[in-house]
């Protein structure tokens, strides 16, 4: 995929046209100044105070996804290819690497949004939503970049230096697979980041149906070392857990 097209598929106006981003406003009136009891219609009324509730960032990787692979004949060719020679899923992976994306570049965050108010017949409404433009190229490019990685080493490298800023020593070189572990199975490094982890609330990351990996993990005898994903692992409280297991 190169970069005009998923600029054509991704436009900028893309954000707004979805419900996965949940805003919260007060309303201030002036009826009595602006003389909206003459006429029992209300026209003053001022959005105040607006800020993001709620993004939804798994409902954005579905939507990412499935804009830039439509279900044509040649798509679903071309992903059974790459199934086959790769032993992953296309989808699945791919749509883990674009949920990781979202979150390397803090599409979570409020701070990354913008949200124009505009004058309506009955007082102020929103208007058009959008990502801030350097979020927006800088997402842009590093989707182009993962789209042209064809097998899980090089993306797995890839999405953790850009998060990171550098590769483990014990990742260099390494195969990768998509294995389900018993949740019991899996360690934690000690270190004081999972007792931070803990004390977090992390049911933005529950109430997901995206059935994608949690995060990556590294084979250490019988057992896995969690190396990346420490809050989607904590928050998923299932039995079993869905890795990329680094061999």
């Amino acid at each position: 995929m190169d970069e005009s097209f998923i600029r054509e598929n991704l436009p900028n106006e893309f954000w707004e046209t979805n419900n996965f981003i949940k805003w919260n406003y007060e309303m201030e009136f002036s009826c009595k100044e602006s003389g909206c009891l003459e006429d029992d219609y209300c026209r003053c009324g001022k959005i105040e105070n607006l800020q993001c509730d709620e993004i939804n960032i798994f409902e954005f990787s579905k939507l990412i996804y499935d804009k830039l692979n439509r279900s044509s004949k040649n798509t679903k060719r071309k992903i059974g290819i790459l199934n086959i020679l790769n032993n992953f899923d296309y989808k699945t992976i791919n749509l883990y690497f674009i949920n990781r994306l979202l979150s390397i570049n803090k599409i979570w965050s409020c701070n990354m949004w913008t949200c124009d108010i505009k004058n309506g017949y009955y007082g102020q409404e929103l208007g058009k939503i959008s990502i801030i433009v350097h979020v927006y190229d800088s997402l842009i490019s590093q989707l182009v970049e993962l789209f042209s990685l064809e097998n899980l080493e090089e993306k797995v490298e890839y999405s953790l230096k850009l998060e990171y800023g550098w590769l483990r020593e014990d990742l260099k070189n390494k195969t990768y697979e998509v294995l389900k572990i018993k949740k019991t199975d899996l360690k934690f490094p000690e270190s004081g980041h999972k007792l931070k982890v803990e004390t977090k609330n992390l049911d933005f990351l529950k109430n997901t149906d995206l059935d994608i990996p949690k995060g990556i993990a590294i084979k250490c005898g019988e057992n896995y070392k969690l190396v990346d994903g420490h809050h989607r692992v904590t928050a998923d409280n299932k039995d079993y857990i869905t890795l990329i297991i680094a061999k």
